[in-house]
Formats: structure tokens, C-alpha cells, sequence
């Protein structure tokens, strides 16, 4: 399976996930804490992924956040790769595109963040630029 596309070409992709927190503020800052689970930003440092929009009724319930990010993708990843995780483009597999972890400290290689983990050549889901 190569990259397949979940949403629309758009920027600032609005993801439907579980949000950790109940009853988050609209317009509150999130960071990725687990697979397929958001909370609120607390620090400075954390890696704000997007927003929230529609806040989620219970604690780990589903709610929507809108992104930075243009594309919601599910594609094979090159290695284990954890939620929260910044990825790159790997290695191809028999002519499939893979993901891997992001390494180095050029923000042109970095390409995203991935939403939900997978071990090497599952599928994962990510948040590309």
C-alpha cells in the first residue's frame, strides 16, 4: 500500500480525535499524548499540534481539533514509530513509500507528526505538511 490520502488537499486539516481532557475551551492549544489522543498544551516547550474546535463531552472522548497541517495520511512505516513522533521519508519497500522516525535538524526533512503508531512496515497514521 502506498501514502493514502483520509482527507481532502486543505490546509489546516480538521481531525476528529480523543481528547483527554472534557470540555476543553475552543481555541485551546494541543499536543499529542497518545495514539490518536490529544491534551492541552501545559508548557512552553510542548509541541502544539493544532487547536481545539469541538471540545469532547467525557475524558477521552472524541472531539476535533484543527491542525497546522495540509494532509491526514495512513502510510507504512520504515521502523517503529510512537504517536507524537516527527517523521521523515524512509526507505521504499518493493516500491511502497514508508515513513520513519524524524532524525537530524533539518526542518525540510521533517515532514510531520505521527497520530496514531505502528510497528516497522504497519500502518500508521500521521500529520503531513
Amino acid at each position: 500500500m502506498s501514502i493514502k490520502i483520509l482527507t481532502p488537499v486543505n490546509d489546516n486539516v480538521g481531525v476528529t480525535v480523543n481528547i483527554h481532557t472534557a470540555n476543553l475551551e475552543k481555541g485551546t492549544m494541543v499536543k499529542i499524548t497518545g495514539d490518536d489522543l490529544v491534551d492541552a498544551c501545559a508548557a512552553a516547550a510542548e509541541d502544539a499540534i493544532g487547536y481545539v474546535f469541538k471540545a469532547a463531552r467525557v475524558a477521552d472522548g472524541p472531539g476535533t481539533i484543527q491542525t497546522r497541517f495540509g494532509y491526514l495520511v495512513e502510510a507504512p512505516c520504515d521502523g517503529a514509530i510512537a504517536a507524537a513522533a516527527h517523521v521523515q521519508i524512509g526507505d521504499n519497500n518493493a516500491g511502497v513509500q514508508r515513513f520513519k522516525t524524524y532524525a537530524g535538524a533539518d526542518p525540510k526533512v521533517d515532514k510531520g507528526v505521527c497520530l496514531i503508531g505502528a510497528g516497522n512496515n504497519a500502518i500508521g497514521t500521521f500529520l503531513i505538511y
